[in-house]
């Protein structure tokens, strides 16, 4: 019968539980850590092909992990005090793996795997943690079931093996169906390790300041910023949502607003829409479609009304965040700060400006602005690499190179109409963005940042252009409806485990309660009690099922014992099984054939790797028979 050495496949394992968690951050994770790991394990693999691997001792073992060890503590920063930890588990797992594999070395082996697992959920906690951390528990638990087994023996049937594996799955699916109960139900605090000074939702995105090539840069990442939920009105079929309003300019550099209040101008015209935000980046503002009316904090820092129409919050974003907001989406935007504010120019720019300007004016602001736009997007050029400007950034895009990027063609515009006298100023935010029918709401990326320009129209308020040309379109992925609902799912993995919080949790709770309380007899109403609890129960169901369908059998070895044992002949401790057979042949003559043939069978199986499974249940039938009969 083919055997294997459980110790090396728990070892195998262990490995794995280090790699797993590894691999996953190897984006934060420090070059150094990935060689060195990546180094031994191809070095382990290289000596164990020729069969001359030699375990080091602790003592080299502590000489080889010294000079990175002074490593960690030179470069040590706190800002990067987590990446330095992750990095030195790394470290240290790869001179465990080139140490002594007894049980100790290994369960200390799953030990770093299990806190490079809790370094992850620091940078990410997104759903695909979730399928890792699932992954690793399996690997675990696993693990644990092969180090118990080698302590039996050195080695083991392979058809054992298959049902420590199957019990490994098994037990881990039984941990995570009892620990929803716990999830679900234990009281929720309101700070987590998330909302700690190193917990974090992403890179920063959108800033307050905005320099030549740093909207560039951001168009040029695919990773997502922000998730807009459509909660109720209209939808935009292709939606500006404004982050901060630039009014100071030095240099080719824009500076937001800080000051002023949103008056919550309930009068403007318009459709109301209702939309939850949840950001995926450090942000100290939100990005809003139209003007809002109601800002609503529902967990993370507190949003007020920032200056011209936008949203901002009283500190950073460091932890899993949500906020929902009443917006009016009209074309017309009020004055909270006086439009002549925005009439800046200067000294340097404005003579050359001026001669341009002029050929641009027409009859009114309104067909002024609509000929300014339509000029820089007939005669500019639409690139994210412009190259580097020489002298004043604005001059040199629009009489040398006259190729840029949108911070170009929006500032561009914003003072070819001020040299006019007309009001005019930079926006910043996302365009457009990508629809997801799945979840109904908009997925901004960072390649969706991007700056407009904002000019006052006497009567109306300020209206919206964006002189930048229209990018060529973007081809058409195969997988866009998988990476649609790939990140639906990402979504409601942040809205049901990531966001669940004290009230989602009330709620369920009040929907069981009227559900068991307003029927006499309980019914499996998803609705009233809940689809979480009636996963839960499914699936303790499914579980109990499977260890009852795939329930180890009894052997015809443990059997004898138990029915011998009832005639009171129990074995003794220090008896083998041929030595205690002996014994109760010596009370049972008539019983002596069976019972030394029986012996012999079961020798060949356990020793010769014979099947002889058959033939011990049909002779235990018979002496069982023989032994009951009177």
């Amino acid at each position: 019968m083919p055997e294997l050495r459980p110790l090396k496949v728990a070892w195998i394992l262990a490995v794995a539980s280090v790699v797993l968690p590894g691999g996953f951050l190897y984006r934060d994770l420090s070059p150094v850590a990935l060689l060195f790991l990546g180094g031994v394990l191809l070095w382990i693999f290289l000596r164990e092909r020729q069969g001359n691997l030699r375990p080091l001792g602790v003592r080299e073992q502590v000489l080889l992990l010294l000079p990175f060890l002074l490593w960690t503590i030179l470069t040590l920063r706190l800002e990067t005090l987590v990446v330095r930890f992750a990095d030195l588990l790394l470290i240290l797992a790869g001179v465990k793996f080139l140490g002594t594999r007894t049980p100790r070395d290994i369960l200390q082996i799953y030990l770093l795997g299990l806190l490079l697992l809790v370094a992850a959920a620091v940078w990410r906690f997104d759903l695909l943690y979730g399928a890792i951390f699932a992954l690793e528990t399996t690997l675990l638990i696993s693990g644990l079931f092969f180090l118990f087994a080698a302590r039996e023996g050195e080695k083991i049937p392979l058809a054992l093996a298959r049902r420590l594996a199957l019990l490994g799955v098994l037990t881990t699916l039984g941990v995570f169906v009892l620990t929803g109960f716990y999830f679900l139900f234990l009281p929720r605090p309101q700070y987590t390790l998330f909302s700690g000074p190193f917990g974090s939702t992403g890179r920063t995105g959108l800033s307050d300041r905005v320099a030549p090539g740093e909207i560039a840069a951001l168009q040029e990442d695919p990773s997502v910023a922000f998730r807009v939920r459509w909660l109720s009105g209209p939808r935009p079929a292709r939606p500006y949502f404004r982050v901060y309003v630039y009014g100071n300019y030095h240099r080719g550099v824009w500076t937001a607003l800080r000051k002023g209040r949103g008056r919550g101008a309930r009068s403007l015209p318009g459709p109301r829409a209702r939309v939850e935000i949840l950001p995926q980046v450090e942000t100290r503002a939100l990005p809003v479609p139209g003007y809002p009316l109601e800002v609503e904090t529902v967990r993370g820092p507190v949003a007020e009304p920032g200056p011209e129409g936008t949203v901002i919050l009283k500190r950073e974003v460091l932890e899993p965040a949500l906020w929902r907001l009443t917006v009016a989406l009209t074309p017309f935007l009020p004055a909270e700060i006086p439009p002549e504010d925005f009439l800046r120019v200067p000294r340097r720019i404005h003579p050359p400006l001026k001669r341009l300007a002029e050929g641009l004016r027409r009859s009114d602001p309104l067909q002024t602005a609509r000929a300014v736009e339509a000029f820089l997007r007939r005669n500019y050029t639409y690139t994210l690499s412009p190259g580097s400007p020489s002298g004043e950034p604005l001059l040199w895009f629009l009489f040398s190179s006259r190729r840029g990027h949108c911070e170009y063609f929006a500032t561009a515009m914003v003072f070819l109409l001020r040299t006019l006298g007309i009001p005019a100023r930079v926006v910043g935010g996302y365009a457009g963005g990508q629809w997801n029918p799945f979840g109904g709401y908009y997925l901004l990326r960072e390649r969706d940042a991007h700056t407009w320009v904002e000019v006052w129209i006497p009567g109306k308020g300020w209206m919206p252009f964006d002189p930048t040309p229209a990018p060529g379109p973007l081809r058409p992925s195969p997988f866009k409806k998988w990476r649609l609902l790939w990140d639906y799912l990402q979504f409601r993995w942040y809205y049901w485990v990531v966001e669940y919080d004290f009230l989602k949790q009330m709620r369920l709770l009040r929907h069981l309660a009227g559900g068991l309380g307003s029927r006499p007899r309980l019914r499996l109403n998803p609705s009233r009690i809940g689809l979480p609890i009636l996963v839960i129960f499914l699936g303790l169901g499914l579980v109990a099922c499977v260890f009852f369908l795939y329930r180890r059998r009894v052997t015809p070895v443990e059997r004898l014992l138990r029915e011998f044992s009832r005639y009171g002949w129990p074995r003794r401790a220090s008896e083998t099984l041929g030595e205690y057979l002996e014994r109760v042949s010596r009370e049972r003559p008539d019983l002596s054939p069976e019972l030394r043939t029986f012996c012999e069978l079961y020798y060949q199986e356990a020793f010769g790797g014979h099947d002889t499974r058959a033939a011990q249940e049909e002779l235990l039938s018979r002496i069982l028979r023989r032994l009951r009969s009177p």
